[in-house]
């Protein structure tokens, strides 16, 4: 597939979704857009002069396009919610039991849950509602990926605020992109049991509070918390003055985890490996190391971006083909919007 095909393709893709979250054209505008893109190949295909088959031509793009239309449409339509079981329980005080799904979010004053709700409790009434909810609770709260929680709270749906530049933030699309459609505020929590979740993400996650645990001991803070994020993406705050200060001097962007940090696991590992291993082996190993590390760091949207990437290096080494940097930020881009 030509580098145009591709972003044709893309382009179209994103210019789908895009339409979609704001006009909610739906499945039957998917449908639409695919029976145009087949009538426009064989009315261009009928038109066009040529020599040879052109279905890699220029008459194959705006196909091509409407194909990718719809394909972003479709995904788009998939993901808009279905159902919003708590809309009834708004702004009303409630308890639920869950359990606790992604690490937990440190910061200053608070922490913040991701919890997988299993049951909802109201004066008088229990009901059994599997749902995502951010809870918000005290700092000091000793809380761990995979542990069950019961937690009691005011219910309330996220709201957008203004930013400090004076502009608006989309809190509520920037939770409902994880599943969240409500937020449990100054909730106190219980903790019911441990060790729920995944095997693999539980130990991988207990390696990181290990690693940011040492930093701790052998760094002051605010460095403390700078290295965790730089080196594991570790979620520790660095606290308001010093954000404010980062953002002042235009240096936010060093503060979380980059893509550099996951070329150098997958250097680093693949290269470690190959002094004892196969080449293939070894690659093998590193695509595993990175994705593991991907996990381990919380999956943001940079780390994964440069995972997806990283593993294209490794899949063209293997198979002796050309790396494309564009080409690869194309892919990722596409299957990040395309999971999310």
């Amino acid at each position: 597939m030509s580098n145009k095909t591709l972003a044709t393709i893309a382009i179209g893709f994103a210019v789908g979704v895009f339409l979609e979250s704001y006009a909610k054209f739906g499945f039957v505008f998917a449908g639409f857009f695919v029976l145009l893109a087949v009538a426009l190949f064989f009315v261009g295909q009928i038109s066009g002069e040529r020599e040879g088959p052109t279905f890699y031509g220029s008459n194959i793009l705006i196909p091509l396009f409407f194909v990718g239309l719809a394909l972003g449409v479709g995904r788009m339509a998939l993901s808009e919610p279905r159902q919003f079981p708590l809309e009834g329980f708004l702004e009303k005080k409630v308890t639920i039991e869950g359990m606790i799904v992604e690490e937990p979010d440190a910061r200053e004053n608070s922490q913040m849950l991701k919890v997988q709700s299993e049951s909802v409790v109201l004066p008088g009434t229990s009901q059994k509602i599997s749902t995502a909810i951010l809870v918000k609770t005290d700092s000091y709260l000793e809380l761990a990926y995979g542990d069950k929680i019961k937690a009691t709270g005011l219910l309330k749906a996220p709201k957008n605020f203004e930013t400090s530049s004076g502009g608006e933030f989309d809190y509520s699309s920037y939770l409902a992109k994880d599943g969240i459609f409500y937020i449990l505020e100054k909730a106190s929590v219980s903790k019911l049991s441990a060790g729920n979740g995944s095997f693999i993400k539980a130990n991988l996650f207990a390696l990181k509070h290990k690693f940011t645990e040492k930093i701790g001991k052998l760094v002051p803070e605010p460095e403390a918390s700078l290295l965790g994020g730089l080196v594991v993406g570790g979620k520790q705050s660095l606290g308001k003055v010093w954000m404010d200060r980062f953002q002042r001097a235009g240096v936010m962007h060093i503060v979380v985890l980059s893509g550099y940090n996951i070329t150098i696991i997958a250097e680093s590992v693949t290269k470690f490996f190959g002094l004892v291993f196969s080449k293939i082996f070894s690659r093998l190993l590193g695509a595993i190391s990175i994705i593991f590390f991907a996990i381990m760091t919380g999956g943001s949207a940079t780390v994964i971006r440069a995972t997806i990437m990283a593993l294209l290096v490794i899949l063209a080494r293997s198979t002796g083909r050309q790396y494309g940097v564009t080409r690869a930020l194309i892919i990722a881009g596409v299957l990040m919007v395309l999971q999310n």
